[in-house]
């Protein structure tokens, strides 16, 4: 019998661009904040882990696979250099835009047998 580990985790941040907005489509109220024009920024941040644990063994001539992984991915928006025209003078330049995430576990079996006759004839079934 043989077990293993493995997993792993990273963070990620992306930028994206609204479109701009020139000093002369600006009302008074966006003018006083954004003298030269602005451009929203559209802001990610992203995190992801996973972690897998398995044992492989055999029996009877069938090598038997049997692990299990979970999951997890976290997706958030921001929005910076902003102005919301309906709250005019006391519009936030920055907000939290949501965000959304998921997890996942999953247990996967498998089991080969590899035969002698016909060439080398595997069979194999699986499950998750």
């Amino acid at each position: 019998m043989r077990g293993y580990l493995f997993g792993g985790s990273s963070y990620r941040q992306g930028v994206g661009f609204g479109f701009r907005r020139l000093p002369s489509e600006l009302s008074s109220e966006a003018l006083a904040v954004y003298p030269n024009g602005f451009q929203p920024e559209l802001q990610s941040k992203i995190v992801d882990h996973s972690f897998s644990a398995g044992i492989k063994y055999d029996i009877n001539s069938w090598n038997l696979d049997v692990s299990n992984t979970l999951g997890f991915n976290q997706f958030n928006y921001g929005v910076e250099k902003s102005f919301n025209y309906a709250l005019g003078s006391s519009s936030p330049t920055s907000f939290n835009a949501g965000y959304h995430n998921f997890l996942q576990n999953t247990i996967n079996v498998t089991a080969n047998r590899k035969y002698n006759f016909l060439a080398g004839l595997n069979v194999a079934l699986g499950a998750d």
